[in-house]
């Protein structure tokens, strides 16, 4: 009978033994307060560069089933910085009635019987189906003209075989897509060759501030066959600088990037290899992306 009573008394723990385990739970709870912080704000380029990736894989998809242009405006919100993304989606080209250039080396062209009410300035005429796009800077709906950014070299006779290609507009009813707390693609440091920053190419103002006829930034516009279309023509891929803005330093915080591959529209996240020859070196390889 005293026996089984010891066993009863020492089922339980004991005030000292209670105090130990609170003060441990207490020091262990203090380091994640200390550290979690900073750990979770070096992790934000990382997770910044999956929600960007994330949101691309979305629009290719969207791109295939609606069987239109659909994709990303990548603009500046602040400084070099973009922070949020935009969809867009380009609408069907514009044909019908009759063009012609009556004389060469001319920068207008004539439509008529056309709908030129749709027509905007950074819209591009195609003639004949094929050859160079001809960006439009000028419409003038009342007439039926067209002005040209470069002038033709030829004159043309009166032909239905044109169209017109609509700049991409942000789609309605779509909330645009934010990216982390003080994480943004960098302008500065993204990429179009995959060896130099864009801030060291002569791009690289247009693009941050626009043009007469162009805005800020850029789009990343998927075609319904997965490929990247639009101003990519020539360029075999696009990389997104993405990292962390509270510090001045564009190499620090583990910052990361964004591989989108124009052929094939294929999207990866690489570390930025910025011990390296260039922050892209990663892009470079097939086992490290994946593809």
């Amino acid at each position: 009978m005293i026996r089984d009573l010891k066993r009863q008394r020492r089922a339980g723990f004991t005030l000292i033994e209670l105090l130990v385990v609170i003060g441990i739970l207490l020091f262990l709870f203090g380091l994640t307060v200390a550290f979690l912080p900073a750990v979770y704000q070096r992790d934000g380029a990382a997770r910044g560069a999956q929600v960007l990736q994330a949101a691309l894989a979305e629009a290719r998809q969207r791109a295939r089933r609606d069987k239109l242009n659909t994709g990303l405006r990548i603009a500046p919100t602040r400084a070099q910085f973009c922070e949020r993304l935009t969809w867009v989606q380009q609408p069907v080209d514009l044909t019908g009635g009759t063009l012609s250039a009556p004389r060469g080396n001319s920068n207008v062209v004539q439509i008529t019987g056309g709908d030129l009410g749709r027509v905007q300035a950074g819209d591009h005429l195609i003639i004949h189906n094929s050859g160079v796009p001809h960006r439009i800077f000028q419409v003038d709906a009342g007439s039926g003209g067209l002005g040209l950014f470069a002038p033709l070299p030829y004159p043309i006779p009166a032909t239905t075989e044109y169209r017109i290609v609509r700049q991409p507009t942000p789609m309605l009813n779509q909330p645009a897509i934010n990216l982390p707390a003080n994480v943004a693609v960098d302008f500065t440091a993204c990429s179009f060759d995959g060896r130099t920053p864009l801030a060291k190419t002569p791009m690289f103002i247009p693009i941050l501030l626009g043009s007469g006829t162009t805005p800020p930034g850029f789009e990343i516009i998927f075609s319904p066959n997965g490929s990247v279309t639009g101003q990519w023509g020539g360029i075999d891929r696009v990389i997104l600088y993405v990292r962390d803005t509270k510090d001045s330093d564009a190499k620090s915080g583990s910052p990361n990037v964004v591989c989108v591959l124009v052929r094939t529209g294929l999207v990866s996240v690489h570390p930025a290899d910025n011990g390296g020859v260039h922050p892209y070196t990663f892009c470079d390889s097939a086992r490290s992306s994946g593809l």
